[in-house]
């Protein structure tokens, strides 16, 4: 696996920006912190806040002048704490142990309009900046809907 330093990342992905979406999986950054899966909810959301932080930083001193939206994924299976209707799911969900996903991407590519879902921002839960937005969504693609697969969901963390 490709391990980068955080602003190598954000350098190489403001280039290539043009071309599309830019994203990493978060343990392909070498200089974060590393997340083992089970990890307290508030402890992830922490550092997913911190990462984004610490973009837009890089962002800055690069001298950016269009817009653009910094995003963290967290998959609701990452984390040690979920109340759910059915345990079944998070354990099914638990095998793919996906980390959190780091994005950047232009400001309107945030969701896809073709995609199934239900999402709720959930901000006054969170950390309380009014600068970021905290997004529970549960979706799935028109792929997944045409196989008829489970919906994903997780946190986004949005800036």
């Amino acid at each position: 696996m490709r391990r980068l330093k955080l602003a190598d990342w954000v350098n190489e992905s403001w280039r290539d920006l043009p071309k599309g979406p830019q994203t990493a999986h978060w343990n392909e950054i070498e200089d974060l912190q590393q997340l083992p899966p089970g990890k307290a909810r508030m402890e992830v959301v922490k550092a997913g806040t911190e990462a984004i932080l610490k973009i837009q930083n890089i962002l800055r001193h690069i001298g950016t002048r269009s817009e653009y939206t910094v995003a963290c994924f967290i998959p609701i299976a990452f984390f040690d704490e979920v109340t759910m209707w059915n345990k079944a799911y998070l354990r099914e969900g638990a095998k793919d142990n996906d980390p959190p996903s780091l994005y950047l991407l232009k400001q309107h590519e945030i969701f896809s309009i073709d995609d199934e879902e239900y999402k709720i921002t959930i901000n006054d839960e969170i950390m309380g900046d009014s600068s970021i937005n905290y997004i529970y969504r549960c979706f799935r693609s028109k792929e997944h809907m045409k196989n008829n697969w489970e919906f994903m969901s997780g946190i986004y963390i949005i800036k």
